[in-house]
């Protein structure tokens, strides 16, 4: 027979609730063990507030608690701060490409009316020019 469906909510009784964290935590830790020996990986589990310890949330319990072993959690938030700084750089990089493609797009707009001006005074000159040659009488000194 199996055991029924726990809600998941907070549990009222302070007691309950730290004998139910301390039995957590000795399975998890457990587990953490079992996983790093089986799988011959590092393993390192950060339990942050624990009320079991003290009444204060922001106690930090690492697991394995002996700092040599912490190689996996030093290299975890070294990779975990090189990452964001560069995700950070990575965003402002693209920030700023994403405003010159903006700026570039309207300049591109911008030449290309002007361009088009230019083209149609172009046109207009060509016409006038055409009209004035074909109404304008011979000069009689310039013939020869």
């Amino acid at each position: 027979m199996g055991r029924g469906t726990l809600a998941l909510e907070l549990i009222g009784k302070e007691k309950s609730r730290r004998v139910t964290f301390e039995k957590g935590k000795s399975s998890l830790l457990k587990k953490a063990k079992e996983f790093s020996i089986l799988c011959g990986v590092d393993t390192c589990v950060l339990i942050y507030g624990t009320p079991a310890i003290s009444d204060r949330l922001d106690v930090l319990e690492i697991w394995p608690p002996n700092p040599d072993e912490w190689k996996l959690g030093t290299e975890l938030m070294k990779a975990r701060t090189s990452t964001c700084k560069d995700l950070i750089a990575r965003l402002s990089e693209e920030e700023e490409l994403i405003s010159l493609k903006t700026l570039l797009g309207h300049r591109l707009e911008s030449a290309k009316k002007r361009f088009e001006a230019m083209k149609s005074e172009k046109e207009l000159a060509a016409l006038l020019l055409q009209d004035q040659t074909n109404n304008i009488a011979p000069n009689p000194l310039m013939v020869g």
